[in-house]
């Protein structure tokens, strides 16, 4: 990523509906003042590595 914040391991735990468009995804940042300053302006280009299950990829026919 082209920020220094989101880097690590993340859990899917949301699919939601405010997110349009392909190749995009939400975070949940907590709370409190530094949740907020860092969520308030994030905007970031980068690569993601998503495991998938066996049995989804086996639903997707991948």
């Amino acid at each position: 990523m082209d920020r220094a914040e989101p880097n690590g391991i993340w859990v899917a735990q949301d699919t939601g509906g405010a997110i349009k468009g392909s190749n995009r995804f939400d975070t949940f940042w907590g709370a409190g003042d530094r949740a907020r300053s860092i969520a308030g302006g994030m905007a970031a280009r980068g690569a993601a590595l998503i495991f998938l299950p066996k049995a989804s990829v086996r639903r997707l026919g991948l």
